[in-house]
């Protein structure tokens, strides 16, 4: 179960979703909170945007042994999981 505030009692629906194209931005976005939590272990640099970057994410749309998946609790989005190493874009 989910602590949702006020209906903590009640059982979440959790989900888990194979991506398609039009989830590479919420995967990107994702991702960005992945390295940089993970930035204080592993050092990655931000990239001139401000951001980190991750240069295998078109592979997860494009190459058949790489798959991504979003996780929604009660349909909303509450994370990601990319089956694999996750390399730093460096």
């Amino acid at each position: 179960m989910v602590s949702r505030g006020p209906m903590r009692d009640l059982p979440a629906q959790v989900d888990l979703h194979a991506v398609s194209a039009t989830d590479k931005p919420v995967i990107a976005n994702l991702l960005q909170l992945y390295l940089h939590d993970f930035s204080e272990f592993e050092p990655h640099e931000l990239s001139a945007h401000g951001l980190f970057d991750y240069a295998w994410l078109d592979s997860y749309f494009t190459e058949p042994t790489r798959e991504a998946h979003l996780i929604t609790v009660d349909g909303r989005t509450a994370g990601g999981l990319c089956p694999g190493p996750l390399r730093c874009g460096r």
